[in-house]
């Protein structure tokens, strides 16, 4: 049933005028939500993912589910993420990263780097077998010509039942004012496990 709304003014006849909504002829507010673009689930190992970026949003974020493939004893490695295939030294990054309770964290910026370095991701040591870890990722502002892009993220994960678990949060920029048309992910070794989930979304405005 419509609800309806009291305006301030008085008719001619002195009594309330009554609307049927409570828009009462203003344009409807839409709140801010993050629209589903794309997801990939991987039903094999793969070593790069790449997401083609529609210019149609002003901020992106991704949501990855991830596993790495090797079963060396390293418990986990890094997440790249490259802007537009750009491989050179054009990414800078500043990270906290906590593993179990009452640890020092580990903090640390680099300048330099060949990628984004944005996130852990475990192995498939037998120890870490059912372990996958969830990050999410920022991208502000992507389409922007009149500023280098930046980004944000966290990342964690279980070590397995008994260890500690493993928390990062990183942010950084890539040193380039073009629009990003793409983004491809890279595991720092080996590949993307099966059922690794990678998700993108956009925010308008």
């Amino acid at each position: 049933m419509p609800v309806s709304k009291l305006s301030d003014s008085l008719t001619a006849n002195g009594s309330k005028r009554t609307y049927q909504s409570f828009l009462a002829g203003n344009a409807a507010q839409t709140p801010d939500a993050w629209d589903s673009i794309s997801t990939t689930t991987l039903a094999s190992s793969q070593t790069t993912i790449t997401f083609e970026i529609p210019q149609t949003y002003g901020h992106l974020r991704f949501h990855i589910l991830g596993k790495q493939d090797a079963t060396a004893s390293a418990t986990w490695y890094n997440i790249r993420m490259n802007f537009n295939s750009d491989s050179g030294s054009n990414y800078t990054r500043q990270y906290n990263i906590l593993e179990g309770k009452g640890s020092t964290p580990g903090t640390a910026s680099t300048i330099g780097n060949t990628a984004a370095i944005v996130a852990g991701i475990p192995t498939s040591h037998t120890s870490l077998v059912s372990q996958f870890s969830f990050t999410m990722i920022d991208v502000f502002d992507y389409q922007m010509l009149n500023k280098f892009k930046t980004w944000k993220a966290f990342t964690t994960f279980d070590y397995n039942s008994t260890s500690p678990a493993f928390f990062g949060q990183s942010g950084g920029a890539w040193s380039n004012t073009n629009s990003i048309t793409s983004i491809s992910f890279t595991s720092e070794s080996g590949n993307f496990a099966t059922g690794s989930v990678f998700a993108l979304y956009g925010l308008r405005g």
